[in-house]
């Protein structure tokens, strides 16, 4: 049995998860005026990663898109794999992704559940 690791860019390491519906960048326009004090959220961190274990080498080089929320205690729930739609794949990868944990997103100061899109590439 070999193991993936995970090349995970610098974004991931910036912290810079968080999915943009979730990070208010622009202020909301409501009834014609801008509101400054709307909230952002600042994204989790990933603070432990574990690489799947039980892929082949074929898998090296194959970019997948993995979808999830970290909750507000920093573990991620609702795993998806985008792409490719491979089942062992898909399998390996949800398994070793629920092993991961962050320090949860926090909005006004307080941990909250973010939606994370993350894109990585096996090597």
């Amino acid at each position: 049995m070999k193991t993936t690791s995970l090349l995970i860019g610098t974004a991931l390491t910036c912290a810079t998860l968080a999915a943009p519906a979730f990070a208010a960048t622009a202020h909301p326009i409501v009834d014609g005026l801008a509101h400054a004090n709307v909230a952002r959220i600042d994204p989790p961190l990933l603070t432990r990663v574990v690489g799947p274990t039980e892929l082949s080498s074929r898998y090296y080089g194959t970019e997948v898109t993995l979808r999830m929320t970290v909750d507000a205690t920093g573990e991620p729930r609702d795993i998806s794999v985008d792409s490719p739609r491979d089942p062992q794949l898909v399998r390996a990868m949800t398994k070793a992704v629920a092993q991961w944990r962050f320090t949860p997103g926090r909005k006004d100061g307080l941990p909250v559940a973010t939606k994370v899109v993350l894109p990585i590439r096996l090597s």
